[in-house]
């Protein structure tokens, strides 16, 4: 699934490493601000927004400065998750006739 991290980007949810509260991770922590000037020397630094960024989202290949809170994306990623779960719980049959769970949802039967 794909995460929108701002503006006109989004990201899919496969290729996403983490996603970090910028004023949380850069505030006296020399290997992340020396992780991010590394990547703004190497170009793989993409700013989404004009604004104040207020998350970094690391990818496989880029790291995207985002407008949106850490807080906010990681519950788009949870949430569309959950959805990709359960609608592949929803494709499958769980249920059969050999379990001894009691089933959230029954089959009629015949």
């Amino acid at each position: 699934m794909y995460i929108h991290i701002g503006g006109a980007y989004s990201v899919s949810d496969a290729y996403i490493v983490g996603i970090f509260d910028f004023d949380a991770t850069t505030v006296n922590r020399s290997a992340t601000v020396d992780f991010l000037r590394q990547a703004e020397k190497d170009n793989r630094v993409e700013v989404i927004s004009p604004d104040l960024p207020r998350s970094f989202v690391v990818t496989l290949d880029r790291v995207y400065y985002s407008p949106i809170s850490a807080a906010t994306l990681r519950r788009r990623m949870t949430r569309d998750h959950l959805a990709r779960q359960e609608h592949n719980w929803l494709k499958s049959d769980p249920i059969s006739d050999e379990t001894d769970e009691e089933p959230i949802t029954r089959k009629v039967k015949k």
